[in-house]
């Protein structure tokens, strides 16, 4: 069942977080989450991982399919463009961080939780930090974290 805007009207209204699980919502073939339109209407989004339908929790991954998916949704819906790299981002790291307080930036009086990533130097390709983010998004895993940090503390 999807939401009536009355109910997203409430949610609205009430602060509600919607986790967005598209890698769930594609196994199950559930449907396509009108993200876009949810946010430009001022629901609180967040991307997430749903192990009980999806097949991964790594967050990269659950970012890449979530703007693989709004690619798809855009081409049945004119007027909602796909999200970007860093919607995406944001929508798994300081979007939903908010509902935990100060977390999910690199901002000042932000809990530092952090990875930090290194993916291999491609020979004779210059390669921004931005374009090496946008590679672990897409193509990394874990063997690409080196460290992890919460709350400040390497874990």
């Amino acid at each position: 069942m999807y939401l009536s805007d009355e109910e997203k009207r409430l949610l609205r209204d009430k602060g509600v977080y919607l986790a967005h699980c598209a890698q769930s919502n594609a196994n199950l073939t559930s449907g396509i989450m009108p993200l876009r339109r949810n946010l430009e209407n001022g629901l609180t989004c967040t991307i997430a991982s749903d192990v009980a339908a999806g097949h991964t929790p790594a967050m990269n991954k659950q970012i890449a399919l979530t703007i693989e998916i709004s690619k798809l949704y855009s081409l049945k819906h004119d007027r909602e463009k796909a999200l970007t790299i860093g919607e995406g981002l944001y929508l798994a790291t300081k979007g939903p961080g908010r509902f935990y307080g100060q977390t999910g930036s690199f901002e000042k009086g932000y809990a530092f939780d952090a990875l930090v990533i290194h993916m291999d130097d491609i020979e004779g390709l210059e390669r921004t930090p931005f374009e090496k983010l946008q590679q672990f998004i897409y193509d990394g895993d874990d063997r690409n974290i080196i460290a992890r940090y919460v709350d400040g503390v390497s874990r």
